[in-house]
C-alpha cells in the first residue's frame, strides 16, 4: 500500500474513532484498538496537521491523549 494512502486511512479510523467516543481517548487505547503505533498515528498530525480533525495532547500522566477539535470538557459548558 501506498504510504500516503495508508495514512489518510489511518487519519479516517482516527477520526471515526474518536466521534464514537465522545471525541477523546488516550493514544495507547487508539493504537490498540487500530493496531497502528504511536509513531503512524502521530505521523498523521505532523504530516497533515492543518487537515487533522484532533490534536496530540500530552497529559500530566506523561501519556498523550488524542483529542477531537470538537471535543467539549466540563469547563466549556
Amino acid at each position: 500500500m501506498i504510504l500516503k494512502e495508508k495514512i489518510m486511512i489511518i487519519r479516517i479510523l482516527i477520526e471515526k474513532l474518536l466521534s464514537k467516543n465522545n471525541g477523546r481517548m488516550t493514544e495507547i487505547e487508539v493504537c490498540k484498538i487500530l493496531n497502528i503505533t504511536s509513531q503512524e498515528a502521530s505521523a498523521v498530525v505532523d504530516q497533515y496537521g492543518h487537515r487533522v480533525t484532533w490534536s496530540r495532547v500530552f497529559q500530566a500522566n506523561q501519556t498523550f491523549d488524542l483529542i477531537s477539535h470538537s471535543y467539549k470538557n466540563d469547563w466549556d459548558k
